[in-house]
């Protein structure tokens, strides 16, 4: 008595929700001021963003023409004062450049950053050099040689910075069309929202008005549908927000009556029917997942990374205008038995001997777009050259080793490819290593973590896509095993079981 006593003290009464109504509205209005003024802030945060980006880029281009400018008057003058003012001068080359790696525009730009950091690590070595040779009075013509050299890095970071800038204006006229979409997107969200919120402002009001008679009424037509249709078709009452406490305390009690008995009824007729429903899940769940695998292994083999291909048929159409029609019919006809191989065996397993053939077309093409930048070596062991793989699994290992490797090596990049068969564990070991730039423990951990999460369905082939593609083809017995010494060494290594058939 005392719990329902309690109940009827504190009641939801006409005023109360008179008042709540009242409340609402002022919530509501106060909700879009306070919206209006986050839209207009992260609007100007955004735009205050992209002038920051082109000014810090603008302090670069500054920083270096003013530290070129005073490498000249150095190596000409030999003032050690302005060596210290360069060195400072580096050092806030650097900083700016850290600070402009933070943005964020694409992929290229990126790209084109770490290029630049690069020339740029070049280009102060260079100093070094010229500093030393300033300090040697008797090397006076060696320091003009070493400036030219110098002058040189100086204009290929100048070109690479202009890429740079023109990514950050076109970055900048995307970033303005889209916010002018978004505030026109959120200007009809906020009419949108006001001609809701007329709405269910009037809707308040006449459930203001009904909130007497109409729950009294909900009760009497559920009685009389109970009493007409029987306990299986009756429905529970809503409890609105507009009920007072009586009410509610009615309504819940009818409710859970109600529920109590519906659900014993539901229970009796669900037992009947669980066993049946469980058989066909299971069957129904082994189907799947065999289709699952089907599609898996067909997605995975049907990815082709064309990026390869895009430089290629560039460096194709640049030889075409300065050497002889002889040679881009022969870089066509390379590339034609790559497109072919790719299309022919795309859903077939060949023969390693027949990958390491195409993977040397690839390897032709390469070594005519890098020249002498680039050396391959291939150590084959053919004994082992007549085992069974998915095609594409190696051309993906050598273009990784070429652009995260040794790509920005202007001389002495190395890429060899080799296959061994150890007999003696019944395996075959493919092995693509390169002397590049290499990678740390945790560069390595991450990518091992990638194939081991079964991150296999990117829009290009990649190291996981081929990792899982072995993982399909030997049922689980292959792996590809990463090494890595930073600037020294990464070796990518496929091992494959192999049985006496095998082997020729």
């Amino acid at each position: 008595m005392r719990n329902i006593a309690g109940i009827f003290i504190k009641k939801n009464t006409i005023s109360e929700n008179l008042l709540s109504y009242f409340f609402h509205s002022a919530f509501f209005f106060v909700l879009l001021t306070v919206l209006n003024i986050l839209f207009y802030t992260m609007t100007i945060v955004q735009y205050e963003n992209e002038n920051e980006q082109l000014l810090l880029l603008n302090d670069f281009y500054t920083q270096l023409n003013e530290t070129h400018q005073d490498l000249y008057t150095y190596a000409f003058s030999g003032d050690i004062q302005l060596y210290h003012v360069l060195q400072n001068e580096q050092e806030s080359l650097s900083f700016t450049l850290t600070d402009i790696s933070a943005i964020s525009v694409s992929s290229d730009f990126y790209r084109d950053l770490w290029d630049i950091k690069g020339i740029l690590e070049n280009y102060f070595h260079q100093c070094e050099s010229i500093h030393l040779l300033v300090a040697d009075q008797e090397s006076s013509g060696s320091v003009s040689s070493e400036y030219d050299t110098a002058d040189d890095m100086f204009e290929r970071i100048n070109s690479e910075f202009q890429n740079l800038y023109s990514q950050i204006l076109n970055a900048s006229r995307d970033a303005a069309t889209i916010r002018q979409q978004k505030e026109n997107w959120f200007l009809f969200c906020m009419i949108l929202t006001l001609i809701l919120i007329l709405l269910y402002e009037t809707c308040q009001a006449k459930h203001l008005a009904s909130q007497i008679s109409g729950p009294i009424l909900a009760l009497t037509e559920s009685a009389s549908k109970i009493e007409r249709d029987g306990l299986e078709h009756a429905a529970k009452i809503s409890i609105s927000s507009f009920l007072n406490e009586e009410t509610k305390l009615l309504v819940n009690i009818f409710n859970s009556m109600l529920s109590k008995i519906q659900q014993q009824m539901t229970d009796l007729e669900n037992y009947m029917n669980t066993k049946i429903q469980l058989k066909q899940q299971a069957l129904e769940n082994l189907k799947i997942s065999e289709q699952l695998k089907n599609s898996q292994i067909k997605m995975l083999q049907m990815q082709i990374n064309p990026h390869f291909l895009f430089n290629t048929l560039n460096m194709i159409s640049q030889t075409a205008y300065t050497e002889n029609a002889y040679q881009t019919i022969f870089l066509l006809g390379k590339t034609a038995s790559l497109l072919r191989y790719s299309l022919d065996f795309s859903d077939k397993s060949v023969t390693l001997k027949k990958e390491l053939e195409e993977l040397e077309n690839y390897v032709y093409i390469q070594e005519q777009r890098f020249g002498n930048r680039i050396r391959f070596s291939f150590v084959l062991d053919e004994h082992c050259h007549n085992i069974l793989v998915p095609n594409l699994i190696l051309q993906p290992l050598v273009e990784n080793a070429i652009i995260h490797g040794v790509s920005m090596y202007l001389k002495d990049a190395f890429i060899q490819i080799s296959t061994a068969l150890d007999r003696s564990s019944h395996t075959i070991r493919i092995c693509v290593m390169d002397n590049g730039i290499g990678m740390d423990e945790e560069q390595i951990q991450k990518i091992k973590l990638d194939m081991a999460e079964n991150r296999a369905f990117d829009s290009k082939i990649g190291l996981s896509n081929v990792y899982h593609r072995l993982q399909y083809f030997f049922h689980g017995d292959a792996d590809l095993v990463v090494s890595s010494v930073p600037n020294i060494s990464t070796e990518f290594t496929i091992v494959l079981p192999f049985s006496d058939n095998d082997a020729s």
